[in-house]
Protein backbone atom coordinates (compact mmCIF):
# COMPACT_ATOMS: atom_id res chain seq x y z
CA UNK A 1 0.00 0.00 0.00
CA UNK A 2 2.76 2.31 0.90
CA UNK A 3 4.23 1.65 -2.71
CA UNK A 4 1.36 2.22 -4.19
CA UNK A 5 0.34 5.97 -2.27
CA UNK A 6 3.96 6.91 -3.53
CA UNK A 7 2.94 6.56 -7.00
CA UNK A 8 -0.57 7.53 -6.88
CA UNK A 9 0.29 10.83 -4.58
CA UNK A 10 1.87 13.39 -7.43
CA UNK A 11 -0.93 12.01 -9.87
CA UNK A 12 -3.87 13.71 -7.67
CA UNK A 13 -3.00 17.09 -8.99
CA UNK A 14 -4.84 16.22 -11.81
CA UNK A 15 -8.74 16.67 -11.43
CA UNK A 16 -9.18 13.84 -13.17
CA UNK A 17 -7.28 11.27 -11.54
CA UNK A 18 -9.01 12.36 -8.47
CA UNK A 19 -12.78 12.14 -9.86
CA UNK A 20 -11.71 8.70 -10.64
CA UNK A 21 -10.40 8.04 -7.25
CA UNK A 22 -13.51 9.65 -6.16
CA UNK A 23 -15.49 7.21 -7.92
CA UNK A 24 -14.02 4.21 -6.80
CA UNK A 25 -14.17 5.77 -3.12
CA UNK A 26 -17.51 5.99 -3.64
CA UNK A 27 -18.83 2.80 -4.59
CA UNK A 28 -17.39 1.67 -1.58
CA UNK A 29 -19.18 4.00 0.90
CA UNK A 30 -22.40 3.19 -1.03
CA UNK A 31 -21.96 -0.65 0.01
CA UNK A 32 -21.19 0.06 3.66
CA UNK A 33 -23.83 2.50 4.37
CA UNK A 34 -26.46 0.08 2.47
CA UNK A 35 -25.84 -1.31 5.71
CA UNK A 36 -27.95 1.13 7.59
CA UNK A 37 -29.36 2.65 4.72
CA UNK A 38 -31.02 0.44 2.30
CA UNK A 39 -32.64 3.24 0.79
CA UNK A 40 -29.82 4.81 -1.03
CA UNK A 41 -29.73 3.62 -4.54
CA UNK A 42 -26.88 2.62 -6.66
CA UNK A 43 -25.80 5.28 -9.76
CA UNK A 44 -24.35 5.00 -13.27
CA UNK A 45 -21.19 7.22 -13.84
CA UNK A 46 -20.80 7.33 -17.64
CA UNK A 47 -17.12 8.64 -19.04
CA UNK A 48 -17.76 9.88 -23.06
CA UNK A 49 -15.05 11.15 -24.91
CA UNK A 50 -13.40 10.18 -28.80
CA UNK A 51 -10.69 7.51 -28.48
CA UNK A 52 -7.36 7.57 -26.86
CA UNK A 53 -8.45 10.37 -24.45
CA UNK A 54 -7.94 7.65 -21.48
CA UNK A 55 -11.60 6.79 -20.68
CA UNK A 56 -11.39 2.97 -20.38
CA UNK A 57 -7.91 3.79 -18.03
CA UNK A 58 -9.59 6.27 -15.93
CA UNK A 59 -12.55 3.71 -15.08
CA UNK A 60 -10.10 0.97 -14.41
CA UNK A 61 -8.81 2.95 -12.25
CA UNK A 62 -11.54 3.82 -9.96
CA UNK A 63 -12.51 -0.05 -10.60
CA UNK A 64 -8.95 -1.18 -9.50
CA UNK A 65 -9.14 -0.11 -5.86
CA UNK A 66 -11.71 -2.89 -5.06
CA UNK A 67 -9.92 -5.40 -7.76
CA UNK A 68 -8.73 -6.49 -10.78
CA UNK A 69 -10.82 -4.52 -13.57
CA UNK A 70 -9.63 -6.41 -16.55
CA UNK A 71 -11.67 -9.33 -15.21
CA UNK A 72 -15.96 -10.71 -14.87
CA UNK A 73 -17.17 -9.19 -12.47
CA UNK A 74 -15.79 -6.21 -11.70
CA UNK A 75 -15.59 -5.58 -15.77
CA UNK A 76 -17.71 -6.32 -18.40
CA UNK A 77 -18.91 -5.13 -22.37
CA UNK A 78 -21.77 -3.42 -23.03
CA UNK A 79 -21.90 -5.55 -25.56
CA UNK A 80 -23.63 -8.26 -23.45
CA UNK A 81 -27.23 -8.53 -22.75
CA UNK A 82 -29.16 -6.85 -20.02
CA UNK A 83 -29.50 -10.26 -18.35
CA UNK A 84 -25.59 -10.89 -17.86
CA UNK A 85 -25.01 -7.30 -16.72
CA UNK A 86 -27.51 -7.69 -14.21
CA UNK A 87 -26.11 -11.46 -12.88
CA UNK A 88 -23.10 -9.90 -12.75
CA UNK A 89 -23.95 -6.92 -10.87
CA UNK A 90 -25.92 -9.44 -8.27
CA UNK A 91 -24.62 -9.56 -4.91
CA UNK A 92 -21.77 -6.84 -5.83
CA UNK A 93 -22.25 -4.80 -2.26
CA UNK A 94 -19.25 -1.69 -2.90
CA UNK A 95 -17.28 -2.70 -5.55
CA UNK A 96 -17.58 -0.52 -8.49
CA UNK A 97 -18.22 -2.85 -11.75
CA UNK A 98 -17.09 -1.59 -15.44
CA UNK A 99 -19.18 -1.36 -18.39
CA UNK A 100 -16.99 -0.49 -21.48
CA UNK A 101 -18.31 0.96 -24.86
CA UNK A 102 -22.12 1.75 -24.58
CA UNK A 103 -22.28 2.32 -28.07
CA UNK A 104 -22.58 -1.54 -28.42
CA UNK A 105 -25.75 -2.39 -26.29
CA UNK A 106 -27.87 -3.40 -28.31
CA UNK A 107 -30.82 -3.63 -25.59
CA UNK A 108 -33.01 -0.54 -24.31
CA UNK A 109 -30.56 1.97 -22.28
CA UNK A 110 -33.76 3.76 -20.56
CA UNK A 111 -34.38 -0.06 -19.23
CA UNK A 112 -31.03 -0.82 -18.01
CA UNK A 113 -30.14 2.24 -16.33
CA UNK A 114 -33.39 2.23 -14.17
CA UNK A 115 -32.77 -1.84 -13.52
CA UNK A 116 -29.44 -0.98 -12.32
CA UNK A 117 -30.06 2.38 -10.45
CA UNK A 118 -33.35 0.60 -8.68
CA UNK A 119 -30.47 -1.62 -6.86
CA UNK A 120 -32.93 -5.02 -7.41
CA UNK A 121 -34.02 -7.32 -9.97
CA UNK A 122 -37.34 -7.06 -10.97
CA UNK A 123 -39.64 -9.91 -9.42
CA UNK A 124 -40.25 -13.17 -12.05
CA UNK A 125 -41.99 -16.17 -12.03
CA UNK A 126 -40.41 -19.41 -12.18
CA UNK A 127 -41.70 -22.75 -13.87
CA UNK A 128 -44.41 -23.31 -10.90
CA UNK A 129 -45.68 -19.96 -11.67
CA UNK A 130 -44.53 -18.74 -8.21
CA UNK A 131 -42.89 -15.42 -7.59
CA UNK A 132 -38.69 -15.81 -7.42
CA UNK A 133 -36.87 -13.16 -5.57
CA UNK A 134 -34.69 -11.35 -7.56
CA UNK A 135 -30.80 -10.47 -6.80
CA UNK A 136 -29.71 -7.07 -5.32
CA UNK A 137 -26.71 -4.54 -5.63
CA UNK A 138 -25.26 -1.48 -4.02
CA UNK A 139 -22.46 0.00 -6.14
CA UNK A 140 -21.49 2.47 -8.69
CA UNK A 141 -21.19 1.50 -12.28
CA UNK A 142 -18.96 3.10 -14.50
CA UNK A 143 -19.92 3.33 -17.90
CA UNK A 144 -17.61 4.10 -20.97
CA UNK A 145 -18.06 5.22 -24.62
CA UNK A 146 -17.04 7.58 -27.42
CA UNK A 147 -21.40 8.24 -27.54
CA UNK A 148 -22.96 10.33 -24.41
CA UNK A 149 -26.00 8.17 -22.84
CA UNK A 150 -28.11 10.55 -23.90
CA UNK A 151 -27.25 10.86 -27.74
CA UNK A 152 -26.82 6.74 -28.01
CA UNK A 153 -30.35 6.45 -26.30
CA UNK A 154 -32.06 9.13 -28.80
CA UNK A 155 -30.88 7.15 -31.29
CA UNK A 156 -33.57 4.66 -30.34
CA UNK A 157 -35.73 7.23 -29.26
CA UNK A 158 -35.58 6.74 -25.17
CA UNK A 159 -34.72 8.63 -22.12
CA UNK A 160 -37.69 10.76 -22.59
CA UNK A 161 -38.45 10.42 -18.98
CA UNK A 162 -36.49 13.00 -16.82
CA UNK A 163 -35.86 10.44 -14.12
CA UNK A 164 -33.78 8.52 -16.24
CA UNK A 165 -31.35 11.75 -15.98
CA UNK A 166 -31.05 11.80 -12.05
CA UNK A 167 -29.57 7.99 -12.21
CA UNK A 168 -26.56 9.24 -13.54
CA UNK A 169 -23.66 11.10 -13.93
CA UNK A 170 -21.73 11.88 -17.66
CA UNK A 171 -18.92 13.87 -18.15
CA UNK A 172 -17.79 14.71 -21.67
CA UNK A 173 -15.10 15.41 -24.13
CA UNK A 174 -12.85 15.19 -21.13
CA UNK A 175 -9.16 14.08 -21.22
CA UNK A 176 -9.61 11.07 -18.47
CA UNK A 177 -5.64 10.64 -18.70
CA UNK A 178 -3.84 14.13 -18.87
CA UNK A 179 -1.17 12.39 -22.02
CA UNK A 180 -0.43 9.42 -22.82
CA UNK A 181 2.85 8.79 -20.58
CA UNK A 182 -0.04 9.05 -17.47
CA UNK A 183 -2.09 6.61 -18.99
CA UNK A 184 1.17 4.01 -18.93
CA UNK A 185 1.62 4.55 -15.67
CA UNK A 186 -1.77 4.53 -14.49
CA UNK A 187 -1.85 1.04 -16.45
CA UNK A 188 1.26 0.10 -14.74
CA UNK A 189 -0.52 0.89 -11.38
CA UNK A 190 -3.53 -0.96 -11.90
CA UNK A 191 -1.62 -3.95 -13.12
CA UNK A 192 0.67 -3.92 -9.87
CA UNK A 193 -1.56 -2.90 -7.21
CA UNK A 194 -5.00 -3.60 -8.06
CA UNK A 195 -7.53 -4.39 -4.58
CA UNK A 196 -5.29 -3.15 -1.98
CA UNK A 197 -6.62 0.88 -1.15
CA UNK A 198 -10.47 -0.46 -1.47
CA UNK A 199 -9.64 -3.44 1.33
CA UNK A 200 -7.65 -1.00 3.39
CA UNK A 201 -10.77 1.40 3.22
CA UNK A 202 -13.39 -1.01 3.77
CA UNK A 203 -11.66 -2.61 7.01
CA UNK A 204 -11.51 1.13 8.48
CA UNK A 205 -15.11 1.40 8.12
CA UNK A 206 -16.26 -1.69 9.33
CA UNK A 207 -14.09 -1.15 12.74
CA UNK A 208 -15.79 2.23 13.19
Amino acid sequence: LCAYMEELTPLLKYDTIRLMMGAGVSSILLGYLRLTRPDLMPFLIHLHSNSSRGKTTAARLAGSMNGNPYQQPLSVSWVSTKNAIINLANRNYGLAMILDEASTFQGSMTNIIYELSQGEERLRLNGDMETRQGGDWSTVFLSTGEQGIRQNAMKKTELKSAGVSIRYLEFINLDFMPNAAIDEQVSRMIQSYHGHLGVTLAVYLLRQ
